[in-house]
């Protein structure tokens, strides 16, 4: 029966040797091996009998090697092989790629090739072909392939990595992951006078604390690498744009996107929060000098799904606040090579995923509420999306003739900017964070007035309406640390739960109960004194319920009160701090918790 569309072999076959004639590859001999008119590989060898000199056939196959390549993904190198085959001169094996170390072993030969590719048997066969494709190889090319993006120094010039190649230079860029793809650049920049307007519309679109933010995370991302020359490291925080579901934050930060390749919606964005930590690691060490969005974090039904969602925010968290990659071992305790991040990282949900005051600090809060954003703007926007990528690479090259004086500029600009926006009410990494925007806001629109977008006096205002954002949204995130402070959810909960009648403690003069519900303890007029264990669990079912985890353990709790001046303590006489009391009431010793009423009591103002 013959099958529709079958494939004319004799045909593919002889072109296939053209091809290989008209490249070069047709060697017919080297050293002491060669290919006989059947096609099949050979070797001279002297007989140990006779002593003369005979042809020995040790395979099937002519093996092509056609590259050597050296994959470099800036921490370290890895180096391949390509090798291709014919069989008995007509039938073409596929493309091979090997990896060095695996190449003596010719394990790989069979796995590629099959039944195919056939070694004579006999002593020494498997070394003699070892060494015949290495003596075929012996002149091939060797290429250098990135396997990340962002800036690399070569031959003294410094070049722009993306997935299709790069901005100066020639090189050649292969990215591990696919989705990582869409991060691919023009080749060249034209008419970025006229395009910037493009960039500088998405100001446009919505308040201006939630755009600039990302605006000016477009200009900092190609500083990272000066950043940790300059000042040591680069900037330790997420931008974490938060709002309900329909409300266009991930549209918005698709269309910002647009600057570092193509991303047309939400679905071409590069990472979510259904990917695991692992992948997340190995996309925030490839994207170097660029953004890596993690998309989507919602508040799921499902227990499970939302620990291992909150565990991944909170990796991303570490990730990039630490800027440092997971500590792994090998079997013999050595040290695995690790992936710290070398970019910068935009994350969306829907609602704040919990953690400590350090860990929520990591991210910069961008609010987007109700119907914040311009739909028909956002629709404009999307169509002239290509401009924004031109503009970058304009960037890029403006950039790029500055970057071994950039280290020195941005520390100066660090440290004048964060002097600037410091507070003595705000914590350190939220000031930090205002410094590092302004940066990217001031390089973007510094580029933009050189190439005559704009001229001094906008700049001047566009920096001005930027840096009133950022001290606004670090006056929000410092609300929001607040909030999420133990300590405060603490009180919060024991405020709340008197004021709804779900605990009560009695007067231990015998006066009226203080709230009803289940009894916690006992109070007078300077304290609440409170069953330890029982105040703990109450406080750990009442964020259960409303699907949140308390923080901290029950100790860890005592201690905040105890900074904080929240509680009665005293030493021991071994000097120890003691966080909780015997007390006799109504006749009866009981270890309590002295909690004071005024702390309890306060009302927000």
């Amino acid at each position: 029966m013959a099958i529709a569309n079958e494939p004319n072999i004799e045909a593919m076959e002889e072109a296939f040797s053209e091809q290989f004639e008209q490249e070069g590859f047709m060697n017919d001999s080297a050293g002491d091996y060669f290919i006989k008119e059947d096609g099949c590989l050979y070797f001279k060898e002297y007989d140990k009998k006779t002593g003369e000199l005979q042809e020995v056939k040790l395979a099937n196959f002519r093996p092509m090697p056609l590259r050597e390549i050296v994959l470099d993904d800036g921490q370290e190198k890895q180096r391949f092989f390509e090798i291709e085959a014919q069989v008995r001169g007509v039938q073409p094996l596929p493309l091979v790629k090997i990896p060095a170390r695996e190449f003596s072993s010719l394990k790989w030969l069979h796995d590629s090739w099959g039944m195919k590719a056939i070694i004579e048997p006999g002593n020494y066969m498997k070394e003699r072909m070892r060494h015949a494709i290495q003596i075929f190889g012996e002149d091939i090319p060797e290429q250098q392939v990135f396997t990340h993006l962002g800036w690399r120094k070569v031959n003294g010039e410094w070049i722009y990595l993306h997935s299709g190649g790069s901005i100066g230079g020639n090189a050649e860029v292969e990215l591990e992951k696919q989705e990582l793809h869409r991060y691919k650049l023009p080749a060249e920049a034209i008419n970025v006078k006229e395009t910037m307007q493009t960039s500088l519309d998405i100001l446009k679109l919505s308040d201006a604390k939630r755009m600039f933010p990302l605006l000016a995370m477009v200009g900092l991302a190609p500083l990272c690498e000066a950043a940790k020359k300059g000042k040591g490291s680069e900037p330790d925080f997420v931008l974490y744009v938060v709002g309900r579901s329909g409300s266009l934050k991930s549209s918005t930060v698709a269309l910002m996107m647009n600057h570092f390749g193509s991303f047309k919606d939400t679905n071409s964005l590069p990472s979510s929060f259904q990917d695991t930590p692992a992948g997340v690691e190995k996309k925030g060490f490839t994207t170097k000098d660029s953004i890596l969005v993690v998309d989507d974090y919602y508040p799921a039904k499902d227990k499970n799904e939302k620990a291992r969602m909150d565990k991944l925010a909170g990796m991303l968290q570490a990730y990039y606040g630490d800027r440092k990659g997971r500590t792994r071992q090998n079997s013999d305790m050595s040290d695995k090579v690790s992936y710290p991040p070398r970019g910068l990282a935009v994350a969306t949900g829907e609602d704040i995923p919990g953690g400590s005051l350090s860990r929520l600090a990591r991210f910069v809060l961008v609010e987007f509420e109700g119907e914040s954003v311009n739909t028909e703007l956002l629709t404009d926007l999307q169509r002239r999306a290509e401009d924004m990528a031109n503009n970058f690479v304009g960037y890029i090259n403006w950039l790029a003739p500055k970057m071994d004086a950039l280290p020195q500029i941005i520390n100066e600009k660090y440290n004048k900017y964060l002097k600037a926006a410091q507070k003595d009410s705000q914590h350190g990494r939220v000031t930090s964070s205002v410094a590092w925007l302004t940066i990217g806001l001031k390089m973007f629109t510094e580029y933009a007035k050189e190439i005559g977008a704009i001229d001094e006096d906008q700049q001047i205002e566009l920096l001005a309406e930027g840096w009133k954002a950022f001290i606004a949204n670090a006056s929000t995130q410092q609300d929001e640390m607040k909030g999420n402070n133990p300590t405060n959810m603490f009180l919060d909960a024991v405020r709340e739960m008197f004021g709804t009648s779900t605990i009560r403690t009695n007067d231990i003069s015998g006066g009226d109960a203080e709230g009803h519900g289940d009894l916690i303890g006992k109070h007078d007029k300077d304290y609440f004194y409170l069953h330890p264990k029982t105040i703990y669990n109450k406080v750990c079912e009442f964020y259960r319920i409303q699907g949140t985890r308390f923080p901290l353990n029950e100790q860890q709790l005592y201690k905040h009160l105890d900074h904080e001046g929240h509680i009665f303590t005293k030493l021991n006489n071994k000097g120890q701090t003691q966080r909780t009391h015997l007390k006799k009431i109504e006749g009866k010793a009981s270890r309590y918790l002295f909690l004071k009423r005024t702390s309890v009591e306060e009302t927000e103002e």
